[in-house]
């Protein structure tokens, strides 16, 4: 689509929940956000919903306990 503000905020978004995720798990960036595209395929949610919610709550949802069996197993 069209490249708005929204979708930057978005993308910019999802880049740094990436990097949350990735540091949360001790896992690189691109694995980071991997496992936070799996997550929110586990979950039905949207990335860029998912992204806000870990960019507004700060740490409080961590994907530690999150088994993605295509890579644990």
């Amino acid at each position: 689509g069209p490249l708005t503000a929204g979708n930057q905020f978005s993308r910019a978004r999802v880049y740094i929940a990436s990097g949350m995720v990735a540091v949360q798990l001790g896992v690189s960036a691109d694995e980071g956000l991997a496992r936070l595209r799996a997550y929110t395929y586990a979950q039905g949610r949207s990335i860029t919903e998912v992204a806000a919610d870990i960019d507004i709550v700060a740490k409080h949802l961590s994907l530690r306990g999150f088994r993605d069996d295509r890579r644990d197993g």
